[in-house]
């Protein structure tokens, strides 16, 4: 009886750690290929969003943002820069699609090419699946990832009609070429996925 317990108590504590690991209760597609066996697309958990220049330890928060009033493109940019606007704070993660949470149908993903923003487009019911969390070994750092890359992440200032103040919203690869930011503002970074 003791053996049959122990291992009752035991099945029952690798449950629970299973349970509360966003990766074990992921499914993964090919949003996550190539990028390590923790990596997940898929959680039940709510998070926050960050993007670090690597130096410091402290990352400006992200936001979901309608830079121009009503536009049905929102960007995802700092809440420093955007924070008249914000659209939406927190995020899901569901099968590759990145999901801004609102408390009614928000905008969905869009698909992210080289030297565009991150965007979210308002009406649109399919979202583009390709986002993926990425757990860092030996840290308690994860990084999110487009198109199945932690590493080309940039925080570029909007080009405005007032260059007095600049907005900085993410874009994914900066081109120098872009006629949407100023090229020379554009600061590397990554994006910390935050539980």
């Amino acid at each position: 009886m003791r053996a049959t317990l122990s291992g009752v108590i035991s099945l029952a504590l690798v449950l629970a750690s299973a349970a509360a690991s966003p990766s074990t209760i992921a499914r993964r597609s090919s949003a996550c290929d190539g990028l390590g066996s923790n990596a997940f697309d898929d959680t039940t958990r709510n998070f926050l969003l960050g993007v670090s220049d690597g130096t410091t330890v402290n990352s400006q928060s992200l936001v979901v943002a309608d830079p121009r009033s009503g536009a049905p493109i929102k960007v995802l940019g700092t809440l420093a820069t955007h924070q008249n606007v914000p659209f939406a704070t927190s995020f899901g993660l569901q099968n590759g699609a990145l999901t801004p949470l609102f408390n009614a149908a928000g905008p969905v993903a869009q698909p992210v090419a080289a030297g565009s923003f991150v965007s979210f487009a308002q009406g649109s019911t399919t979202p583009a699946s390709v986002y993926c969390a990425v757990p860092q070994d030996g840290t308690n750092i994860t990084l999110l990832a487009v198109n199945g890359d932690t590493d080309s992440f940039a925080l570029c200032a909007e080009k405005e009609a007032n260059p007095a103040f600049n907005v900085f919203s993410l874009v994914y690869k900066p081109d120098a070429g872009s006629s949407e930011y100023l090229f020379d503002t554009c600061r590397s970074g990554k994006v910390r996925v935050i539980f």
